[in-house]
């Protein structure tokens, strides 16, 4: 549980208090706090989980374009090598192993790129390895694409 003051999720755009954006997000905050525990738990139970992902979803989309551009923005390199991995396997020239190359586990599989010069050079992971891959101690870590 977090503790008081301290906040879940992503920071708030603005804070000023005074624009339409600030006054429904104190609206919000005031208005779910009034409920009680148990208010809150049959409120989340009515949400529809389905919709929900599929709003998601949506939005995920909508903003794609945004967050490669800020990819394409900070590392050209890194996604000029995306591109040719994902046009290849498009056309069908890269064809993507049936398990992981480190533990041999099936599932949807990711290219990593251990040297972007060599964009066509490419180990292929699965999600937890590639993961484990990008959180060793000596891989720099440039970022989640939020900051400006």
């Amino acid at each position: 549980m977090a503790s008081p003051g301290r906040r879940i999720g992503r920071p708030p755009t603005c804070e000023c208090g005074e624009c339409r954006k600030c006054k429904h997000r104190l609206y919000m905050r005031k208005w779910y706090r009034r409920m009680s525990p148990e208010q809150r738990r049959e409120w989340m139970a009515r949400k529809d989980k389905d919709l929900e992902r599929q709003r998601d979803r949506e939005r995920y989309q909508r903003h794609k374009k945004k967050r490669l551009a800020k990819i394409a923005a900070r590392d050209p390199k890194k996604r000029r090598a995306m591109w040719m991995v994902n046009n290849r396997k498009r056309s069908g020239t890269i064809v993507p192993p049936d398990a992981c190359e480190r533990c041999g586990s099936a599932g949807p599989l990711q290219a990593h790129h251990p040297d972007y010069s060599k964009p066509l050079d490419v180990v292929w992971l699965c999600t937890t390895c590639h993961g484990r891959e990008h959180r060793k101690p000596d891989h720099e870590f440039v970022g989640w694409g939020g900051e400006a």
